[in-house]
């Protein structure tokens, strides 16, 4: 009688591959995934669909089963979803990996104090990937508290799953936009986007595009279950070829709602050919951690020449040919090429970046009639394009693009933008031209010239001609945004937002609930995503006494273990950021709990 497994090692040998490795796979206390289960199983009203876990066995039976797939590195993504938490997974995870030798050793972590010890810890023990959960940690890439922890793991290479795609349903801080600002600040992490990005696919296959150090995983994605969710757009199909080096098998065993062998035939209907499948499910990763046992023999098949299979030293990732489609996939690949291009040309690279964590403190710009600031990019390189969008439609704004002059002009006709990034080199006129052109019919709508040019006669050429700033490439972002928000001030064509209903008041604290941010006596202060929650809720109950389980319910959704001093911890963050050096808001009351009540 045929097993699942013999269909797993049936496509396996038909490749010729020396294994499966799959990045994405769950592995964590008994008791967290009891939890995590049971949330799968109340799925339903979340996606639409009913989710019934496939793998539903205890550990030792999971383990088994993948073995018997051939599957020779797995993982063990674990992730909290509150403070206090994934220190204690960590140590769980070592001592996993200690008795698991094929799973590759997995941390996590969690922005709050103390997280770049606990990762350095991990990191010594011998941690080879981190995962971080923004959707179920509810918690920004961005945190001030994270950014030592990814510059740390972007220097020693270390890879970072995460699942920060607005699937099955958004988050907060979910989406391509702050992703774009952490790979700003942090161009050399080897950030591995889980479940493809999705429904995002395109914008952080940009992402991708833009950064060489990215990778994408296939969990869930391709599958009949995510087609119905979030299907895969056709036209970026040609992407995933030009990508092919860069694209991981993930599965999300053991919590998946179909047969293992599912998501590998989803892989294969792709069209994208046999190289690029043994890329996916076995040699890129193997490039990426690299793992010594990896390329020991040949494949059998005889699809790809025996060099096909060698890494270029140092780079942790496949020459071009181990994954190249052939046959029908081919029509895929035409523009490959000109990808690759683009990303090693100097001018495109968008780096050293120096973005802020956050747009905290900035004013809010909107057009006269209370709609958002309208910006116009011009630049014949897309990957680009794309990232610049990104940025400045997290800044509020409505974008468009346009490749060349003649698309530029007759875009600035229909679109009426208040400003324009414009490139010089286009490739049917200059921006020069392009620039007199709108001159004509918009004199006074401001330009920032974007150009690998960065000689002085250049820089003079384009303020003389009448563009009113200057960036050359490579650029930051948060600079980009920065002189735009500048000449959109100065030309008058934007007025600054009000704060609406969205404002909690407190005496002189006022909380921003749409834009996250908090002020005390008009000074903008920094709070991470548990502090804004715990003070949210203080504020949204002035001068009443919250206790400490009314706090735990709220803002942790539910007991937190018995270790119900993460409250004070946190009432204590907050008193050192609100209180510091003013009259204190934040007071204690003994045996009863904490409230929030104005300055006396």
């Amino acid at each position: 009688m045929e097993t699942e497994s013999d269909d797993v090692v049936r496509f396996r040998e038909r490749l010729g591959l020396p294994g499966i490795i799959d990045v994405h796979t769950h592995f964590m206390p008994e008791q967290v995934l009891r939890k995590v289960w049971a949330y799968f199983d109340a799925a339903g009203p979340l996606t639409g669909l009913e989710w019934p876990i496939t793998y539903r066995y205890e550990e030792e039976r999971r383990l088994g089963l993948l073995r018997a797939f051939g599957v020779v590195r797995f993982t063990a993504m674990l992730y909290p979803h509150k403070p206090g938490m994934a220190r204690w997974l960590n140590g769980w995870a070592a001592g996993f990996a200690a008795r698991t030798p094929d799973c590759l050793h997995t941390a996590t972590l969690f922005p709050e104090e103390g997280v770049e010890v606990y990762v350095k810890e991990a990191v010594e023990a011998g941690a080879r990937v981190f995962k971080s959960h923004l959707q179920v940690g509810a918690y920004d890439a961005n945190d001030p508290l994270l950014d030592p922890v990814w510059g740390l793991l972007a220097e020693a290479g270390i890879p970072v799953v995460m699942h920060c795609g607005s699937g099955p349903a958004p988050g907060t801080f979910t989406g391509p936009e702050p992703i774009g600002r952490l790979l700003a600040r942090h161009p050399r992490l080897r950030l591995i986007v889980a479940h493809m990005g999705m429904p995002e696919y395109a914008e952080f296959l940009a992402l991708a595009e833009a950064y060489p150090e990215v990778r994408l995983d296939t969990t869930m994605a391709f599958t009949d279950f995510s087609e119905r969710l979030s299907p895969f757009p056709d036209a970026e199909r040609g992407r995933l070829a030009d990508l092919g080096d860069r694209i991981l098998l993930g599965t999300d065993f053991p919590n998946i709602p179909y047969p293992y062998v599912h998501q590998l035939e989803a892989l294969e209907r792709l069209g994208l050919g046999d190289g690029w499948l043994r890329a996916v499910c076995h040699g890129n990763a193997a490039a990426l951690f690299d793992l010594p046992d990896a390329w020991n023999r040949t494949p059998g098949t005889g699809r790809l020449e025996p060099d096909a299979w060698n890494r270029t030293p140092g780079t942790g990732r496949l020459e071009a040919d181990a994954w190249k489609p052939t046959g029908p996939s081919a029509a895929f690949s035409g523009n490959s090429q000109k990808r690759v291009r683009l990303l090693s040309r100097a001018p495109h690279r968008v780096g050293p970046m120096t973005t802020t964590t956050s747009p905290q403190g900035r004013t809010e710009l909107l057009r006269p009639d209370r709609t958002p600031v309208r910006v116009l990019v011009v630049d014949d390189e897309a990957p680009l394009t794309e990232l610049l969008s990104m940025a400045l439609r997290y800044e509020g704004w409505e974008v468009r693009s346009a490749g060349d002059g003649a698309a530029a002009v007759r875009a600035a006709r229909d679109f009426r933008p208040d400003a324009v990034v414009l490139d010089v080199m286009l490739p049917d006129m200059d921006g020069l031209a392009v620039l007199g052109r709108l001159r004509r019919e918009y004199a006074d709508v401001p330009v920032l010239f974007l150009t690998a040019r960065d000689a002085v006669e250049d820089r003079i050429a384009g303020l003389t001609a009448g563009g009113d700033d200057y960036v050359t490439k490579p650029f930051s972002l948060e600079e980009v945004v920065a002189r735009l928000r500048g000449l959109i001030r100065r030309s008058g064509s934007a007025v600054a937002a009000g704060r609406g209903e969205s404002t909690l008041t407190v005496g002189d604290l006022v909380l921003d609930e749409d834009s996250h941010e908090v002020w005390r006596g008009g000074e903008a202060i920094h709070v991470t995503a548990t502090e804004f929650e715990l003070l949210r809720f203080l504020m949204r109950n002035p001068r009443r006494v919250l206790s400490k389980a009314q706090i735990l319910d709220r803002v942790w959704n539910y007991d937190f273990g018995g270790q119900a001093n993460v409250v004070e911890l946190y009432i204590s963050y907050l008193r050192k950021k609100i209180d510091a050096g003013r009259t204190p808001m934040i007071h204690t009351r003994r045996g009863a709990g904490y409230l929030i009540k104005p300055g006396e």
